[in-house]
């Protein structure tokens, strides 16, 4: 998305479920009648602390400064009324958003050196079977392996995109091919 709006916005980053994963089939009708008493219980709420809340200036994470803090403004509000854990989880949730997910995303070629390079170091090991590299890469829980362009990656598709990337002690394409 251009920055004209992610800017504007609170990113929830979501992930596509992976080939093997099943899920229960959604029925809006059954979540509007599901989320009815909750739906009920916010609105009381709102009525009760709107007036505090709108004019609320809450304490900020570090960093979070300019249009962030304008977005984010409400929602840290909302969750000092609402107190217990919501206060500290909602600066959680803005530390991560603002801070740690607007870095730029590594491209899919440094994902993946740096996702075999986790196993190897995990394996305790500095060779592992192709189709067991590829387990390991599909079993990572938020890693993109289980849908690469639509597809599971496979041995083929692990050549392709490791061609020309590797380099190190010991590894020359010429020695690769042998």
């Amino acid at each position: 998305m251009p920055d004209t709006i992610t800017t504007r916005a609170i990113t929830v980053h979501m992930r596509k479920r992976r080939f093997d994963e099943l899920v229960e089939e959604f029925f809006e009708e059954d979540v509007e009648r599901e989320s009815a008493p909750v739906r009920a219980e916010l609105a009381e709420s709102v009525g009760r602390v709107g007036d505090e809340v709108s004019r609320a200036r809450p304490e900020r994470p570090d960093g979070v400064r300019d249009r962030a803090a304008e977005i984010w403004r409400p929602l840290l509000a909302i969750a000092d009324a609402a107190g217990g854990h919501w206060p500290e989880t909602a600066r959680r949730a803005c530390r991560h958003f603002v801070l740690e997910a607007t870095a730029q995303p590594a491209s899919i070629g440094v994902r993946l050196l740096a996702d075999i390079r986790q196993i190897f170091t995990a394996e305790h090991t500095d060779r592992i079977v192709t189709a067991e590299l590829i387990r390991e890469l599909h079993a990572i829980e938020d890693g993109p392996w289980t849908d690469v362009q639509g597809k599971p990656l496979d041995s083929r598709r692990l050549a392709k995109n490791s061609t020309g990337t590797w380099s190190g002690r010991g590894t020359s394409r010429s020695a690769a091919r042998r």
